[in-house]
C-alpha cells in the first residue's frame, strides 16, 4: 500500500512539473515605411509601463528605454 501511494505521489508531482505556461510573445520588428511606438508593461493588466521602443520610418533610427517584457502595445503610423 505504501508503495502505491509513493508511486502516485511521484506521478502527481512529475505531471505538475511538466505543465508550464508559455511566456507572452515579444513585439516583432516594425514594417518598412511605418513609424512604430511600442510600450512594454510590467504585467498583463498593463498597470505600469517599464520600457519603450520607437522605430522611425525605414528603420534608420531606433530609440529604446527601460526593459522589454512580453506585455506590450504598439502604435503603427504610415510614413508620409
Amino acid at each position: 500500500m505504501r508503495r502505491i501511494l509513493l508511486t502516485l505521489a511521484v506521478a502527481a508531482t512529475t505531471a505538475g512539473a511538466v505543465v508550464v505556461p508559455g511566456s507572452p510573445a515579444q513585439a516583432g520588428a516594425c514594417h518598412w515605411d511605418y513609424y512604430c511606438d511600442t510600450v512594454y508593461y510590467s504585467d498583463a493588466a498593463h498597470t505600469r509601463d517599464v520600457g519603450g521602443k520607437r522605430e522611425h520610418c525605414g528603420g534608420v533610427l531606433v530609440e529604446t528605454w527601460g526593459i522589454r517584457t512580453g506585455y506590450w502595445d504598439r502604435i503603427v503610423t504610415p510614413c508620409a
